[in-house]
């Protein structure tokens, strides 16, 4: 092996330990930027909280209030369950023959469901279910976020 053979062996070799050294500090700084902002990023999703709330209309109605706060919170569906946990109706879905809905949200007025309900802290969504609903053993209300997760409430008188 010639001397030229040797410096650029060790040039090579040189270049090798510049990109290894550069691999392991970009690795080191991405494991520190995940431990920083990833968990915050997740707390600061999970802050808010919906209150539901319900009351019998008539003797097969119901009228539904959700109010978030702490932060915006998203339903995409609403279940209504008897004593028995029997599944009693689901919006969005197809209503009772003689069983009308009326949404109130920030947007306006609404007789339909009409996709997922986006409340913001102090405001709220107000779901009437009047006529022949068949809801009169309502006990529980679910609300359903896009992710999974529930937020119960109880039928009161």
């Amino acid at each position: 092996m010639t001397s030229m053979d040797r410096a650029r062996a060790g040039e090579i070799g040189n270049m090798l330990w510049i990109i290894v050294g550069g691999v392991v500090v970009l690795v080191i700084g991405l494991v520190v930027v995940f431990l920083v902002y990833g968990p915050v990023s997740k707390t600061i999703a999970n802050v808010g909280t919906l209150t539901v709330t319900s009351s019998l209309v008539g003797t097969q109605g119901l009228t539904v209030q959700m109010t978030a706060s702490g932060g915006t919170i998203t339903v995409v569906a609403v279940n209504i369950y008897d004593t028995s946990g029997n599944k009693l109706l689901t919006l969005p879905g197809t209503l009772p023959s003689g069983c009308s809905l009326t949404l109130y949200n920030a947007s306006g007025t609404f007789t339909s469901w009409g996709g997922r309900q986006v409340i913001s802290p102090g405001s709220g969504v107000t779901i009437d279910l009047t006529g022949s609903c068949g809801l009169g053993s309502a006990y529980q209300i679910q609300a359903v976020s896009p992710n999974g997760k529930v937020y119960s409430g109880y039928v009161t008188g």
